[in-house]
C-alpha cells in the first residue's frame, strides 16, 4: 500500500506522524511525506522519502498575517482559522495535488492542522486519516472561521461546501496525545482511536526510579516561540532563572540565537535541538506546555513545570496541574517564580507519582502499529463528498 503523510512545517505538527510512518514502513508499505521545503530534512533524517510542497519562503499574505497577529483579539481563532484554514491550504494545494498524482497513494494521512491533504483526498476519492496533535478544543477558540474558510476553498476547487468541522466529518481521527491533554468541554470525534505516545525517534522507555545524586532538568520553550518576537524575552529570563536551580540543566533553544541570552549559567547547557531520547533522561521538565514536549514527559512519568506562552500551551499546562503532575509559572514572573517551582516539584514525590499514573495509562494503549493496521484494514474509507 502507498501511504502519503502530509504536514505543515513545525516539528510539533510533523513529529506525531512518525510513529505511524515507522509502523507503515515496518509493515512493508511505501511511505512518502509531503511537507513544506523547510521541513523536508526532518523525514529524510529518519529515513523517509519526502517531497516539498513549497520553496520554504512564506507568501506575502502569510508574512502579513504573522505581522498583524498581535492585533487579533483571539490569536488561536486567527491562527487556526486564517493561517491553517486558508493561507496554508491555498499556498500548497496545487503542489500537494501534483504529489498525489505522481505518488498515487492509496490513503492520505494528515496531521490535525494540515488541510491540503484532506482536500486532495476528497478530490480523488481516497481514504483519509487525521492524526490529532493537540486538544480538539481551546478555550475561547471559535472554529467557525476555519469551517467557513475551508468551505470557500472547497467551492473554488469544485467541492460542495458542507459547513462541517474538518476533524469530525469525513475522516478517521486517531491520536497519540495522552488523554489528560484531550480532556475538554468538546468531545473527541466519534470513532476516535487512541494509541500510545511515541517520540519521533521511537518509543520512550518505561519510567525509571528516582535519581540518586545530582538532579537533572530539561528545559525548552519549543520550536515556534523562537520565531515570535513577543516570546523573545522569555528565553533570556528562563536561562537566567535556570541558573538558580539546584540541578544540571539542558536547554534546547531551537532557532533562537544563543548570543541573545547574555550569559549562560555554569549549570546550564544550551543546544539548538536534541532528540527526546537524550533530553528526557531527567527528573523534571521545564516546558512551554506544547503537546509534544508535554506528551514526551508524561509518557515517561516525568513531572512538569510549565511556562505557557500561546496556542494550546495554556490548556495543556492547566490539564497537567489538574492531574497533579506539575505546576505552572507565569511567563511574566519567570525570574522570581521558576526556581522555587522547580524545587517544589523536585521535593514533592506526589508530582512524580501523578505523572507515573499517566505514563502507565499511556503504556496500556495499543501501539501505533496496531492502530495503523486497524485504520488501513477496517476503518479507512473514502472521504464522503457532501451533496
Amino acid at each position: 500500500m502507498r501511504i502519503l503523510f502530509t504536514s505543515t512545517a513545525g516539528p510539533g505538527h510533523l513529529n506525531p506522524l512518525f510513529p505511524l510512518a515507522r509502523a507503515a514502513r515496518a509493515a512493508g508499505h511505501d511511505v512518502l511525506f509531503a511537507v513544506p521545503g523547510t521541513a523536508v530534512e526532518r523525514p529524510a533524517r529518519l529515513g523517509f522519502a519526502a517531497a516539498a510542497t513549497d520553496d520554504g519562503i512564506p507568501s506575502p499574505a502569510e508574512m502579513a498575517f504573522w505581522q498583524s497577529l498581535p492585533t487579533h483579539q483571539d490569536g488561536n481563532t486567527a491562527v487556526i482559522g486564517e493561517y491553517f484554514g486558508r493561507l496554508r491550504p491555498i499556498a500548497v494545494l496545487e503542489s500537494t495535488g501534483t504529489i498525489v498524482a505522481d505518488f498515487r497513494p492509496d490513503v492520505i494521512v494528515s496531521e490535525q492542522a494540515e488541510f491540503a491533504g484532506r482536500l486532495q483526498a476528497e478530490l480523488c476519492g481516497l481514504p483519509h486519516v487525521t492524526v490529532g496533535i493537540m486538544s480538539t478544543d481551546l478555550a475561547g477558540c471559535s472554529v467557525r472561521p476555519l469551517i467557513d474558510n475551508l468551505d470557500a476553498i472547497r467551492a473554488s476547487i469544485g467541492l460542495p461546501a458542507n459547513g462541517e468541522h474538518p476533524w469530525y466529518e469525513g475522516t478517521q481521527y486517531v491520536t497519540g496525545v495522552p488523554r489528560v491533554l484531550q480532556m475538554s468541554s468538546v468531545p473527541l470525534p466519534a470513532g476516535t482511536v487512541r494509541y500510545r505516545y511515541e517520540d519521533a525517534e521511537g518509543a520512550p522507555p518505561a519510567p525509571g526510579p528516582v535519581r540518586i545524586g545530582r538532579r537533572r532538568v530539561y528545559a525548552t520553550l519549543g520550536t515556534a516561540a523562537a520565531r515570535q518576537p513577543m516570546a523573545a524575552p522569555a528565553f533570556s529570563a528562563l536561562v537566567a532563572a535556570l541558573g538558580d536551580v539546584d540541578a544540571d540543566v539542558v536547554f534546547t533553544a531551537g532557532d533562537f540565537d544563543p548570543s541573545r541570552l547574555w550569559t549562560v549559567p555554569p549549570n546550564v547547557r544550551v543546544a539548538a535541538y536534541l532528540p527526546q531520547s537524550e533530553t528526557m533522561d531527567v527528573d523534571v521538565v521545564v516546558g512551554h506546555g506544547g503537546a509534544g514536549t508535554t506528551s514526551a514527559a508524561l509518557s515517561r512519568g516525568i513531572p512538569i513545570v510549565a511556562v505557557p506562552l500561546f496556542a494550546d500551551q495554556g490548556h495543556n499546562a492547566g490539564q497537567v496541574v489538574q492531574a497533579g503532575a506539575g505546576v505552572v509559572v507565569d511567563a511574566r514572573r519567570i525570574d522570581t517564580d521558576l526556581a522555587p517551582a522547580v524545587a517544589t516539584v523536585l521535593g514533592d514525590p506526589s508530582f512524580r507519582a501523578a505523572a507515573g499514573r499517566i505514563a502507565a495509562e499511556n503504556a496500556a494503549l495499543p501501539s501505533a502499529a496496531a492502530v495503523l493496521g486497524l485504520v488501513l484494514g477496517e476503518r479507512a474509507t473514502p472521504v464522503r463528498r457532501a451533496g
